[in-house]
């Protein structure tokens, strides 16, 4: 059986926050299946449009004036010419792809006004004050023009820092979230785009950076995909010889017409795709395993091995994903395993070369609670009681970073719940200074910490607390929704599967999963109103306000979503179902019963167009 959607969300997550804070646990090709999974289970998720590097302390939020987004991936020649094949008649470019971090800079009139993290992709970080003294601050092009770009740090320079960041890209990042402006040490900036000048290809692009003064990387131009292979794989014999770390290569249509007639998804655009490396490759010896227990209750091994050294950074430690691996790839004790990092920054266990002489044990009972396990498809579950450590530690972890709950981390809430302070969620807002001060290592500081984030926690908006319950499939976006469209926790709480269904995104999988994991939480609701409140949702005043809409069929230009936000966006509501309060029914193709019903009804019938016209004439009007 298939992982929830809930359950991948949480491990994309996670190995998101290692790839950029801490050390990978899985292979890229692996991490990249994971979304992939999400993406067909959930296209609409939240986690995928948070993946990226994020600050533990967060800055100025900077929303990019295009979206950067992330690039299609492949791993062999086949699925490279499967990509050239959908091309019209063009050219393509190849250029590395740094491993650093994506950045924006933003000029007006010649001067650097904004440096931007990626971030969400949508929503980035302001690092302006510090990579004003890694790029240039004035360039000669008039008006307002967007620079996107690598940060990295050479590989000559991190020998200097390795004691302090495992590789490159985490000195980058530290670098990049100070709040207090320092010394660049070493960062240098490569120029990759030109955001909407007026250019025909990508050479005209780099051509323009280049007579800016700023650095570029290499490229090479194609008329035929024919020897693509054989370039991919010439950068690849002398991978060693550049001073960055890259993990893979880049082509891109070239000209900048063709480019756009490809068109995006909400990923990736569809003119560019990254042709990632395999990694380098060592024989280590597997010293034992160890499992870790998730918040959804999967039980996870991990490998200890005899660290070795790979592509910049010491691995000893690598995720097997899944319990199921043990058995495919013929995992023992004291084997002989030939590891990677794939695509030069995820370890994984590539094979066995010599087996060892003791076999992997798989846990019969959760270490924690002694709940018996047993496999669901590839991965490992327990039946865990109520008073399981590991999986309460989890959930509260979880509940934690929802409710943006500053400096209690992992090891102090298991600290806690050793010393019999957290027994369950609601125990968080019971804490109290006379019992932590009782606590080992911590003192006056942290605890006015603690108990004044505990106290902020108290007054929340409803569809952070509904993310923080932990329900399957309830992510933010989807609470957020829920907020918009049934106002408040009552009424949520005593929605139905029909009412859901009748919502744009919400399957009959989503809304079962929602309605059952609320009647689930209710002791949990109820202990927790004791002492959280809700802010005041903040009513959107525009020309629609006190108007219901509702949505049915395909619409041609608009995706569902997107119309919904028009009418948002101006103060109107979007029903879940059709009676006479009904305002309009916007119809696309294949409308279905709802036209059939809303005419006998009564209820004005729009489609696209009027749909759109209406919005220009309420616009004017306001």
């Amino acid at each position: 059986m298939s992982l929830s959607i809930s359950e991948l969300e949480n491990l994309i997550k996670h190995h998101n926050h290692l790839y950029w804070h801490q050390q990978p646990e899985i292979s890229d090709a692996d991490y990249d299946l994971l979304v992939e999974q999400l993406k067909s289970l959930n296209p609409e998720s939240d986690v995928l449009s948070d993946l990226g590097f994020k600050f533990d302390e967060v800055g100025t939020k900077v929303q990019h004036q295009k979206p950067m987004l992330s690039l299609d991936k492949c791993y062999d020649e086949e699925n490279l010419l499967k990509w050239t094949n959908k091309s019209p008649k063009c050219s393509w470019v190849m250029m590395p792809k740094i491993d650093g971090m994506a950045c924006s800079l933003l000029y007006k009139n010649g001067r650097l006004i904004q440096g931007a993290t990626r971030g969400t992709g949508v929503i980035g970080e302001d690092i302006t004050q510090n990579i004003a003294q890694v790029v240039p601050n004035k360039i000669e092009i008039s008006g307002e023009i967007e620079i996107r770009g690598e940060l990295y740090l050479p590989i000559s320079t991190f020998v200097q820092y390795q004691n302090e960041y495992s590789n490159p890209r985490n000195a980058v990042a530290g670098f990049c979230k100070r709040k207090e402006q320092t010394q660049n040490i070493g960062i240098k900036f490569l120029a990759y785009d030109l955001i909407d000048a007026v250019t025909n290809n990508m050479i005209d692009k780099l051509t323009t950076l280049s007579l800016q003064g700023f650095d570029i990387p290499f490229w090479k131009l194609f008329k035929s995909d024919f020897l693509m292979q054989a370039a991919y794989e010439e950068v690849l014999e002398h991978r060693q010889s550049y001073d960055y770390e890259m993990d893979g290569i880049v082509f891109r249509i070239n000209e900048d017409q063709i480019y756009e007639e490809m068109g995006y998804t909400t990923h990736h655009p569809k003119g560019a795709i990254a042709y990632k490396f395999s990694g380098d490759e060592k024989i280590t010896t597997l010293n034992s395993v160890s499992w870790q227990v998730s918040r959804t209750g999967i039980l996870t091994p991990l490998a200890h091995i005899e660290p070795v050294y790979l592509n910049g950074a010491n691995i000893s430690k690598i995720t097997l994903h899944h319990a199921n691996m043990i058995k495919t790839k013929n995992l023992s004790l004291n084997a002989q395993i030939l590891v990677s990092r794939r695509g030069g920054v995820i370890p994984h266990v590539e094979k066995v070369i010599v087996a060892g002489e003791i076999p992997i044990t798989i846990p019969t009972h959760c270490d924690s609670c002694q709940g018996p396990t047993y496999f669901e498809g590839d991965f490992l579950r327990a039946t865990h009681t109520d008073q399981c450590v590991s999986k309460l530690s989890q959930r509260i972890n979880y509940f934690i970073e929802q409710m943006e709950i500053e400096g209690i981390g992992p090891s102090w809430v298991e600290k806690l719940i050793d010393e019999n302070l957290l027994r369950d969620i609601p125990d968080l807002f019971r804490l109290n200074r006379d019992d932590l001060i009782e606590l080992d290592g911590i003192g006056d500081i942290r605890i006015n910490g603690w108990l004044s984030s505990i106290q902020l926690a108290k007054n929340i908006e409803l569809s952070r607390f509904l993310t923080a319950l932990g329900i399957e499939n309830l992510g933010k976006k989807t609470a957020e929704d829920l907020v918009t469209h049934f106002g408040d926790l009552n009424t949520i709480r005593n929605v139905t599967v029909s009412q859901l269904n009748n919502l744009h995104g919400f399957a009959d999988k989503t809304a079962i999963a929602i309605t059952q994991g609320l009647i689930q939480k209710s002791q949990l609701i109820e202990e927790l109103l004791q002492y959280i409140s809700f802010k005041d949702s903040q009513k959107i005043i525009g020309p629609l306000q006190n108007l219901k809409f509702l949505f049915t069929g395909t619409l041609e230009n608009l995706k569902r979503n997107e119309a919904e936000d028009l009418v948002i966006q101006r103060g109107g509501q979007i029903a879940s179902t059709i009676n006479k309060n009904l305002n309009y029914l916007v119809v696309g193709e294949k409308a279905g019963s709802k036209l059939e019903k809303a005419q006998k009804l009564g209820v004005k019938i729009l489609n696209e167009i009027k749909f759109m016209e209406l919005l220009k004439v309420k616009n004017a009007e306001e």
